[in-house]
């Protein structure tokens, strides 16, 4: 079983919306923490408007960035907030950290494309195109339309120091074009754990319909430690059952392992199994685990610790510790890291092992003001 050890925060600030956290234990043992940060423009307002917790600021925000927050060897910050220079064109969403075995830290993430809603600039497609949100690729939020614009990578030689500029990944083959002729579904959302296996690095990406599915998951490689990314196979799709936020886990022998938050399933996560390498995956399977999304780490004994956020009251984040072949996924009982969080929206944890038998599991939730903030907690297994 596990034990919580102590409860606290990373940021919080009320002038922004932080959220979607992501963890990488580096070389020193220290811990590097990305996060999505965008303006919360309530703190203008008064305390008044921020009452309610479900008085949420939007999770589209033309000014939305990554920002890092170094950690030291216990989980506690230990500098100064930095944030990552992206595409000066787009928005950038969630945050998904990888340090290669050549000690390169590589940054995943995607970016929306911001338009004055109502603008003849571009005349968006009439075809249903890859979603995100919602049914459509162009999601409205605030008198702002915004584009799923795509995944993209950046990468750190210097421990996150410095950032290379954003690259994006090629399109997914058979998706329709965002803006036909213009800019193509370049895998266009992506959160979850990389994974690095045979000199490769893998990344998932999720949203993209083909062939008139639900949005689905889909695989990317690169061969060059994360400088470039190629297509590599479609992990997970259905006609009718969303399959999303895919988040990566590697086993022995060639396996890899997509966890994949749904819809069309109450609730529950889905698991697509590749034993060569990602180069195909077997059809998904529904578990019994409930929440969105998931991580999953494997431990220095081997076994994995499996953190869910938990979307449903009690609102919050809960841990499955399981055996390394994830033989009992479906009967491990629950730990609940927290249940606190004063609306649903909050989660998307993510962690990372400090020690043997020791792990850091961040999350994102609201206080009692409704500012969200990046909450962490220490965990003895």
């Amino acid at each position: 079983m596990a034990r919580i050890e102590r409860r606290f925060t990373l940021y919080r600030d009320a002038h922004f919306h932080a959220a979607f956290p992501s963890l990488a234990r580096l070389a020193d043992g220290s811990v590097l923490c990305a996060f999505r940060r965008a303006r919360d423009p309530r703190w203008l307002l008064g305390d008044g408007v921020r009452a309610h917790a479900d008085a949420s600021a939007s999770h589209w925000e033309p000014r939305s960035h990554l920002a890092t927050l170094a950690l030291d060897a216990a989980g506690q910050p230990s500098g100064p907030l930095s944030v990552v220079p992206g595409d000066p064109e787009a928005a950038a969403q969630d945050a998904s950290l990888l340090v290669t075995s050549r000690g390169a830290i590589v940054l995943a993430s995607f970016g929306w494309y911001p338009l004055v809603s109502g603008s003849t600039m571009l005349a968006l497609p009439a075809h249903a195109a890859p979603t995100l949100a919602g049914d459509e690729a162009a999601v409205l939020a605030h008198t702002v339309t915004y584009l799923a614009w795509g995944v993209y990578a950046q990468r750190s030689v210097d421990g996150g120091a410095r950032w290379s500029e954003p690259a994006y990944v090629p399109a997914v083959p058979g998706a329709a074009d965002l803006v036909p002729g213009k800019r193509a579904c370049l895998g266009l959302g992506a959160r979850g754990a990389l994974v690095e296996r045979e000199g490769e690095i893998l990344l998932a990406t999720y949203g993209a319909r083909v062939a008139g599915g639900a949005p689905s998951s889909h695989l990317y490689a690169s061969g060059d430690d994360g400088v470039s990314f190629a297509y590599r196979a479609p992990i997970a799709a259905d006609a009718r059952v969303s399959l999303l936020e895919p988040s990566l886990l590697a086993g022995g022998a060639g396996v890899v392992t997509a966890w994949m938050r749904t819809t069309g399933l109450d609730d529950r996560v889905a698991t697509a199994e590749s034993r060569d390498g990602g180069r195909t995956f077997a059809p998904f399977r529904a578990r019994e685990l409930r929440g969105h999304p998931t991580h999953a780490l494997r431990l220095a004994d081997g076994r994995v610790a499996l953190t869910v956020g938990r979307r449903r009251a009690p609102f919050g984040v809960a841990l499955r510790l399981v055996a390394g072949d994830l033989s009992d996924v479906d009967e491990a009982p629950d730990v609940i890291v927290a249940d606190d969080a004063p609306s649903a929206d909050c989660g998307y944890p993510w962690a990372v092992e400090l020690e043997p038998g020791r792990v850091l599991v961040a999350w994102y939730a609201a206080d009692a003001s409704a500012v969200r903030g990046i909450e962490a907690a220490t965990v003895a297994l």
